[in-house]
């Protein structure tokens, strides 16, 4: 009888091995929509690919909404872009100033940035998509990916649980 038991734990445990695997990899998509509207999706995989960079930054969502400060590490959402086929560089002028980005998390909620000031040659701001904080995964509250632009003065374009960046042109 116990030896039934344990087969039958063990065929339980390997049936679901590679739910939780695809779980896990679905749970780090991000979509990327270029301009062409065509989606790339990045999974953990590919992920893990990308050029990472840490920014320090404080967050006002610890308790009595005090601030945690932390090393952020992520991937810059300008290596994103250039994913997507955006320009970049010197080529960020006439037509390509009219770009903008929309960062949209689970829940709908959604920002917007402007290419240009994504731009590394045209200004300084840091805007990473974070997938950790002090070497540790965030939390399930906080991502499992979270856009992040610490030049802001407010975190109000912070996104939680992001997954989805899209290209767009203004009219």
């Amino acid at each position: 009888m116990l030896r039934y038991l344990v087969c039958a734990a063990a065929l339980v445990f390997a049936a679901h091995a590679p739910v939780h695997a695809q779980a896990a990899d679905t749970a780090a998509m991000l979509e990327l929509v270029p301009l062409s509207g065509a989606p790339i999706r990045i999974g953990a995989a590919e992920w893990a690919r990308l050029p990472r960079d840490t920014v320090q930054a404080a967050d006002a969502g610890g308790a009595n909404h005090g601030p945690i400060r932390g090393a952020y590490a992520g991937v810059a959402v300008r290596a994103l872009l250039t994913r997507m086929g955006v320009p970049a560089g010197p080529a960020v002028r006439g037509e390509v100033l009219r770009f903008y980005v929309v960062a949209e998390a689970s829940d709908g909620y959604r920002v917007i940035f402007s290419v240009a000031e994504l731009d590394p040659g045209i200004s300084d701001s840091s805007v990473i998509v974070a997938d950790a904080r002090d070497g540790q995964p965030l939390s399930a509250q906080e991502g499992p990916l979270r856009l992040m632009s610490t030049r802001d003065k407010r975190p109000g374009r912070w996104v939680r649980n992001l997954t989805r960046l899209s290209v767009h042109r203004t009219p």
